[in-house]
C-alpha cells in the first residue's frame, strides 16, 4: 500500500518539474524570439496558464497522498485522478505551446517557404519567359526579419539569378543575375 502512495508521490513531482521546466523555458526563449508583432502570444499564455495549474494540481496530488498516508489509506482514489488531471493539463499545456510556436511563427497573410519558393520561381519563369521545370532553387537563405533570398539556376542558358522575396507583402524586392567570376 505504501508503494502506491511513494509511486504516486514520485509521479505527481515528475509532472511539477515537467511543468516548471517547460514554463521556465518558454519564458526564458519567448523574449529571445518573439518580436513585438507576435501572432502567437495568446496560445504561449493560455499554454502558462495550463501548465501553472497542472503544477498546483500535481502538489495538491502529492499533499492529498500524504494526507492519505497519515490517515492509513494510501491507496486513496481521489489522488489518482488529481495526478490524471495534472498529466492531461500538463500535456494540453504543451499542445497550446507548441501551436502558439507555430502560429506565432509568421504573421497572418505571410508567405510560408513553400509560398515563397513558387513565389520565387514563377517570378523568374515570368521574367525569363521559361518552364519552371527549367529552373532548379540551388539555395535559399533568410536576409532580414521579412526577407527570403533565393539562387535559382536557369538549365536553358546555365546562368544563375537572385531572387530576394518579401514574406509579409508577398512581393519580389530583387530579380537579378549573378555574374561568377
Amino acid at each position: 500500500m505504501a508503494d502506491h502512495a511513494e509511486l504516486l508521490h514520485d509521479d505527481a513531482k515528475t509532472i511539477a518539474t515537467l511543468g516548471a521546466a517547460v514554463l521556465g523555458i518558454s519564458a526564458t526563449l519567448l523574449k529571445d524570439v518573439v518580436g513585438s508583432g507576435y501572432q502567437g502570444r495568446a496560445w504561449i499564455i493560455a499554454s502558462w496558464v495550463f501548465l501553472v495549474v497542472s503544477i498546483a494540481v500535481a502538489i495538491f496530488s502529492s499533499a492529498q497522498t500524504a494526507n492519505n498516508v497519515k490517515d492509513g489509506n494510501p491507496t486513496s482514489k481521489a489522488a489518482s485522478y488529481l495526478l490524471g488531471f495534472s498529466f492531461y493539463l500538463l500535456l494540453f499545456g504543451v499542445v497550446l505551446l507548441a501551436t502558439g510556436a507555430y502560429f506565432g511563427s509568421r504573421p497572418p497573410g505571410a508567405a510560408s517557404l513553400s509560398d515563397a519558393i513558387v513565389l520565387a520561381d514563377t517570378a523568374l519563369a515570368g521574367a525569363k519567359h521559361v518552364d519552371q521545370s527549367q529552373l532548379d532553387i540551388q539555395s535559399f537563405h533568410r536576409n532580414a526579419e521579412t526577407d527570403l533570398t533565393f539562387v535559382i539556376l536557369d538549365h536553358a542558358d546555365r546562368k544563375t539569378y537572385k531572387v530576394v522575396i518579401d514574406l509579409h507583402s508577398r512581393e519580389v524586392r530583387q530579380l537579378s543575375r549573378i555574374i561568377h567570376r
